[in-house]
């Protein structure tokens, strides 16, 4: 119903019709229909994070940021009216453990960014031990802009080609 109609289709009433069993059981089980919401954000966010924890770290905080942001993205693409109602929708309370914990996913991210920042700035020591093609290419293509030995499509092409080797599972 969710995915069909977004949270507005969604009714104690049709839920309990779709699972078979009584009206008040919805209710003495969620309270009413934003319990039976924030169950439902609740599952979603758990679902979101589980996929989030088969992300393995590398070397590269920034490469393991992007690599989040892309299933944060996929997840969003995904699921659209979940993620509408995890991220968009106004909630009442305190929010359910598993956005904490993807909060607090996110923050860590940024906390090893900043780490590789300030190691970058104040040492001798290279951000990542081997910047390897992604790093290249997103190097590359941020210069490409100001770059006058190319003609504008020979620049076009060359952005794709870069952007394909620093996005390789992209469309």
């Amino acid at each position: 119903m969710l995915a069909e109609g977004g949270h507005e289709a969604v009714s104690t009433r049709a839920v309990s019709a779709a699972a078979g069993v009584q009206a008040p059981t919805i209710y003495r089980l969620f309270g009413d229909k934003q319990g039976l919401l924030d169950a439902v954000t609740s599952e979603a966010f758990r679902i979101y994070l589980d996929g989030k924890a088969q992300l393995h770290r590398t070397d590269d905080p920034v490469a393991d940021l992007r690599h989040g942001w892309d299933l944060h993205l996929a997840f969003g693409l995904a699921h659209p009216a979940l993620y509408a109602l995890m991220y968009g929708a106004p909630r009442t309370g305190s929010p359910p453990p598993a956005a904490l914990q993807a909060e607090q996913v996110l923050a860590e991210h940024v906390h090893r960014i900043a780490e590789a920042v300030i190691t970058a700035i104040t040492t001798d020591a290279p951000a990542t031990s081997d910047p390897g093609p992604i790093a290249a290419a997103l190097a590359l293509a941020a210069n490409l802009p100001e770059d006058t030995a190319l003609s504008t499509n020979e620049k076009a092409m060359l952005g794709e080609w870069l952007d394909r080797i620093a996005h390789p599972t992209g469309p």
